[in-house]
Parts: structure tokens; C-alpha cells; sequence
């Protein structure tokens, strides 16, 4: 894995596209779209796209949140690039695989509401050699990260952003965000339910 700022050539400019293992300014999705139409190749002193995009290579790409879409690539507009998707777990009976990592936890929103943050999608090999586009959990109060690689957890998160986001409205995170936002969460894991539309 690399040590330092990671780097791609794209149409022959240099493009930073992350530090060490956490590529805070491409997704995965646009990543490999550049891969497939020849844009990219490797800039000096960093590694070839294929390891970058490699599965269980530890490199974690950033969500591809649905209003940065229209950006270019390695661009990501006025937002952070360390830039977060907030789930909150509130009044949810969380399944025994998350309720054992989160019991122990003190990190609560005000009004008692866990919090975990999506912090980017990494590829991994599921049981049979599969692969998948997984989340990367963060506590946000300690850091601590982990990969999400079991689906009844997600298919509980896709519960939690349809209960708690769908029928938002008036707000930039509104209805289409959080829709738009689910449907590439299971795309990423090839789970094959289509997020209800309003």
C-alpha cells in the first residue's frame, strides 16, 4: 500500500486522488468509468490504477453522494473532502452483530440517537471469491472504522435511511438524495430490491 499522497495521471494531467489508503476525492464508480474509457493511467511515484481498485487491496473510496455527480473527476465542489454520511440508529433494535460492536459505545447524538457515519465504499471478496463495493463504518466520536461485509447489517442501515430520510423534503439531503443514496448502497452489495419511490 502506498505511504503517501496517491496520484493517477487522467488525460495526461496529474490529479491527486487521495492520502495512503483513503481516496477522499474520487468514488469508486468514477474511478473505473476513467479506467474503462482509457482516461487514466499511473502518475510517477504512486501505484497503477488496477491496484487502486483492486479487491481487498484496503483502499477506501469516497461515497459517490449523488449531488457531487455532475462534478469532474477528482473534484469534489465546496464539500470536505473528508465528507461523511451520517446514519442515526434511533428507537431500532439492532441486529446481535451490531449491537455487540456498539453496546460498549458512549458516542450517542443529543437526543439519545446512536450515530455511525458512512465514511466511503472499499471492494472486497465475499465468501465464494464474490466481490462487492462495501461500506466503511466510522464511530465518529474515537474513529474507529470498520467494513460492513455482512448483508442482513446493511439490509438494517437501507431500513434505518428509508424510515429516517425518504420523505424528507425542503432540504438539499431531501427525498431523491437519500433514494438515490440507498439504491447505489445495494447496487455496491447486488442486493436486488429497488428503494420505493414517492
Amino acid at each position: 500500500m502506498t505511504t503517501m499522497d496517491a496520484y493517477v495521471q487522467y488525460d495526461g494531467e496529474k490529479v491527486k486522488i487521495g492520502t495512503k489508503e483513503r481516496l477522499y476525492y474520487v468514488s469508486y464508480n468514477k474511478f473505473v468509468t476513467a479506467v474503462w474509457f482509457g482516461k487514466l493511467s499511473a502518475a510517477e511515484n504512486s501505484l497503477p490504477p488496477f491496484q487502486y481498485r483492486a479487491a481487498d487491496s484496503g483502499f477506501i473510496f469516497r461515497f459517490p453522494f449523488p449531488d457531487e455527480d455532475h462534478l469532474e473527476f477528482g473534484k469534489i465542489g465546496r464539500n470536505s473532502f473528508d465528507r461523511t454520511l451520517p446514519l442515526y440508529l434511533e428507537g431500532a433494535s439492532l441486529p446481535t452483530g451490531l449491537l455487540q460492536r456498539l453496546q460498549h459505545k458512549s458516542w450517542h447524538h443529543p437526543e439519545g440517537r446512536i450515530r455511525l457515519d458512512v465514511i466511503g465504499q472499499t471492494r472486497i471478496y465475499l465468501p465464494g471469491r464474490q466481490t462487492c463495493l462495501a461500506l466503511v463504518l466510522s464511530d465518529p466520536e474515537d474513529g474507529e472504522t470498520w467494513v460492513e461485509d455482512k448483508s442482513s447489517h446493511v439490509r438494517f442501515l437501507l431500513q434505518l435511511i428509508e424510515q429516517n430520510h425518504y420523505w424528507e423534503e425542503g432540504t438539499m439531503n431531501g427525498a431523491w438524495f437519500w433514494q438515490t443514496v440507498s439504491d447505489r448502497i445495494r447496487i455496491g452489495y447486488g442486493l436486488q430490491e429497488a428503494s420505493p419511490k414517492k
